[in-house]
C-alpha cells in the first residue's frame, strides 16, 4: 500500500504486506449407535479435514466420562461426547462436533450348574446362579411332581428332571433391567432301599405246622411296596415269598 515520506520531500513509498489467513476445518465424529449399562468401554473415533488430532471429551460425565478417547458408561441416560480441533498457525479451530448416544439398562448374565438328587434325599437349598450384578432370586419349579419350592427350600417329591427357573431382582434397578430370568435342571433319580429284619424265629421243629413261625422285614427308608422272602437254604426251610411264614424242611 502507498505511503507519503515523512522527511517532507514528497516523494511516496509502497510495501508489500501478507495477511496468512489459516484454511477451515472440519471433523468427523463417528456414530457409535446406542449402548446399554455395563457394556465395554469403548474409544470414539473422530477425524479432522486437516489430520490433526481430534481431542474427545463429555459433556455428561454423570453418565460417561471420558479419558483420552476411551468412552466409560457410568449410567443409564443420554450420554454427548464432544470433539474439537483447536487448529494452529496453518488451520483456524474446527467447529465442534457432538455425537448422542443413549444408555439403555444392563441386562444381567448368570452361570448356573444343574444338580442331581436321589428319592428320599431330606430337604435342601440350592447354590444361586453366580453373577457380576447384585441382586435377589426367586425360583420356581417346571416340574412339582418332582421337584416342590417354598421360598428357598427344594423338596423332592419325585424321580424324574424339573427345570427350575430362578428370576433376578437387581439391587440396582436404576442401570439393571428387572426379571431377568436363568435356568437349571434337578435330576432326580430312584432311592436306594435298605431292609432290616425282625427278630429271627426260634425252635423251628420239622413236624410242626407250616407257618408256625415266620419271619418280618422293613424298608428304610419306609417304602410302600411289598418286601419278597426266599430261602437260600430250601434243603433246610422253605418260606412264603408274601408272608414269610417259615417251614422246616429238614
Amino acid at each position: 500500500f502507498p505511503s507519503h515520506d515523512t522527511e517532507g520531500n514528497g516523494a511516496t513509498k509502497s510495501a508489500n504486506v501478507i495477511f496468512n489467513i489459516p484454511a477451515a476445518q472440519t471433523i468427523t465424529l463417528t456414530n457409535p449407535g446406542n449402548k446399554v449399562y455395563g457394556a465395554a468401554n469403548f474409544t470414539a473415533s473422530a477425524t479432522s479435514t486437516s489430520n490433526l488430532t481430534v481431542s474427545i471429551s463429555s459433556l455428561t460425565t454423570s453418565v460417561c466420562t471420558v479419558s483420552s478417547s476411551t468412552v466409560t458408561f457410568i449410567a443409564t441416560g443420554t450420554c454427548t461426547v464432544a470433539a474439537d480441533q483447536l487448529g494452529n498457525t496453518t488451520y483456524a479451530a474446527a467447529s465442534q462436533v457432538t455425537q448422542n448416544i443413549t444408555v439403555g439398562k444392563g441386562t444381567a448374565t448368570f452361570t448356573w450348574a444343574n444338580v442331581s438328587k436321589n428319592y428320599g434325599d431330606a430337604a435342601f437349598t440350592v447354590t444361586a446362579p453366580t453373577s457380576a450384578t447384585a441382586g435377589t432370586y426367586t425360583y420356581s419349579s417346571g416340574n412339582t411332581s418332582v421337584i416342590s419350592i417354598s421360598g428357598t427350600t427344594f423338596t423332592v417329591a419325585g424321580v424324574g428332571n424339573s427345570v427350575i427357573t430362578a428370576t433376578f431382582t437387581p439391587t440396582d434397578a436404576t442401570n439393571y433391567n428387572s426379571g431377568t430370568t436363568t435356568t437349571m435342571t434337578i435330576t432326580v433319580g430312584q432311592g436306594a432301599l435298605s431292609i432290616t429284619f425282625g427278630t429271627a424265629p426260634s425252635g423251628v421243629v420239622v413236624s410242626e405246622t407250616a407257618g408256625t413261625h415266620s419271619v418280618s422285614a422293613t424298608t428304610t427308608p419306609s417304602s410302600t411296596g411289598s418286601i419278597v422272602f426266599s430261602s437260600t437254604t430250601a434243603t433246610i426251610c422253605t418260606v412264603n415269598s408274601s408272608t414269610g411264614a417259615t417251614t422246616a424242611v429238614s
